[in-house]
């Protein structure tokens, strides 16, 4: 038995002597009232749970600017997500918006299915979101392109590095592909810096690459907000 393991015990021990009387007495208002008990442990009261967050309100430039924000409503282990993305970039924008089911099927990872609309277009799919080795967030959406008669994949992958209570090192990795059809390919990765604030708001800077499919790789610095709540 290590010295860790010893100081664990002898602290858990401590905390049982010391929580005998209180747990006689709590045996004892329980036989003593038996219906109120009875009554209160059959209670059972879904609680409705809900998050928003811009994760993304970023620049590259005076020409490039990008917006992302989402947000989720849910009862117990289902979810009902929605999110947006718009993207402007020397005068062209693309916006996409998706809609969501899911629900907790482990721990650490929920699945569900998706409905995207992008550029006129509808694209049903199926989303696998969690947290990796490494605490590496994964999300990963798989999309069936019913015109083009291809699938595709878009993933995307972040690790948190805490620096300070403040301070976050935040690595990033993105990839749009059709795994059927054509050899469309896009994808973005990089580091963002971010100070964080306790009122659920902070500002980042950093590098991001990005390389299309037939272009060459370009990198940019970027600045931005985020906002959760």
């Amino acid at each position: 038995m290590t010295s860790r393991q010893y100081r664990q015990n002898t602290t858990t021990r401590t905390l049982l002597h010391s929580s005998i009387p209180a747990l006689l007495l709590s045996c004892f208002l329980t036989v003593s009232t038996p219906t109120r008990a009875a009554g209160m442990a059959g209670m059972h009261m879904p609680r409705t749970v809900n998050a928003f967050e811009v994760d993304e309100l970023e620049t590259r430039g005076s020409s490039d600017h990008s917006v992302k924000a989402g947000g989720w409503i849910g009862i117990e282990l289902t979810r009902v997500t929605l999110s947006g993305e718009i993207h402007h970039n020397e005068g062209d924008t693309n916006d996409e918006i998706t809609l969501g089911v899911q629900r907790a099927i482990s721990p650490f990872w929920d699945g569900g299915l998706v409905l995207r609309s992008t550029d006129a277009k509808n694209l049903p799919g199926f989303r696998l979101i969690g947290t990796s080795w490494y605490f590496i967030h994964l999300d990963t959406e798989f999309f069936w392109d019913n015109e083009a008669d291809s699938l595709l994949l878009d993933l995307h992958a972040e690790h948190e590095l805490p620096l300070s209570r403040q301070w976050m090192f935040l690595s990033s990795f993105e990839l749009e592909t059709r795994l059927s059809g054509d050899s469309h390919r896009n994808t973005e990765w990089g580091f963002r810096f971010v100070r964080e604030h306790p009122n659920r708001f902070g500002f980042y800077g950093g590098v991001v690459a990005r390389k299309e499919t037939s272009e060459p790789t370009t990198t940019q610095l970027v600045v931005g907000f985020r906002y959760w709540m």
